[in-house]
């Protein structure tokens, strides 16, 4: 009978607690020893409760970046050469997001076109690829798409700038040709120093404390 009491007990204060019930059957299959061993469950149990609002209140937070994207496009490399009567004119769609830019048009350049442009984009958003279509110009009928690069900006962001770098351009699943590009990320003045950050959303020394 008195176990029985003492069980009840336990069980009252545990639901009064919240705690799972994976837990509660756990000091269960204490009930019929003795009051140090549900003691010393019950202090493993408020470890594994501290241990867990640890880690659910302390998080990774990503740091949204905020500045101006400078895109160096230089130059591409076996384009498909596919004009039967002279060499193809290409040209660069460069886009971030909603924002768009042309690069100039290189007349009879080929299946390897030299740039040297430059192009700026608003960062302002955590969107983080820059995506870079390579165009055939064509006077007749439609552009033809030459192949694609899509250019993760991850990198940028937290180191600041990237040296000029070779991507692969793709169409259908095919490699299709290269394209070379450096890239420099300049952050707001206001902007905090860090892409990444941790930080603490708070309760959780107080949440284990009420044990």
């Amino acid at each position: 009978k008195k176990k029985k009491k003492l069980c009840k007990s336990w069980s009252q204060y545990l639901k009064r607690k919240k705690l799972d019930p994976g837990k509660f059957q756990l000091i269960q299959a204490f009930s019929g020893t003795t009051n140090s061993a549900f003691t010393s469950t019950l202090t493993t149990i408020k470890q594994q409760r501290t241990i867990h609002n640890q880690n659910s209140f302390r998080i990774r937070k990503k740091k949204m970046p905020r500045g101006t994207l400078e895109v160096v496009l230089i130059s591409a490399k076996g384009l498909d050469d596919n004009d039967f009567l002279s060499s193809i004119d290409p040209y660069v769609i460069l886009t971030y997001r909603a924002q768009e830019h042309k690069s100039n048009v290189q007349q009879g350049a080929g299946s390897n076109p030299q740039w040297n442009e430059t192009f700026l984009f608003t960062i302002s958003d955590s969107a983080s690829e820059l995506n870079l279509r390579v165009m055939e110009k064509d006077k007749f009928s439609n552009d033809d798409n030459l192949g694609e690069a899509i250019i993760p900006l991850d990198a940028v962001f937290e180191e600041g700038s990237l040296p000029e770098s070779v991507y692969k351009l793709v169409k259908e699943e095919e490699y299709c040709g290269e394209i070379k590009v450096a890239l420099t990320f300049t952050p707001e003045r206001n902007e905090e120093q860090g892409y990444n950050e941790e930080e603490s959303c708070g309760g959780w020394k107080e949440s284990a404390s009420e044990y």
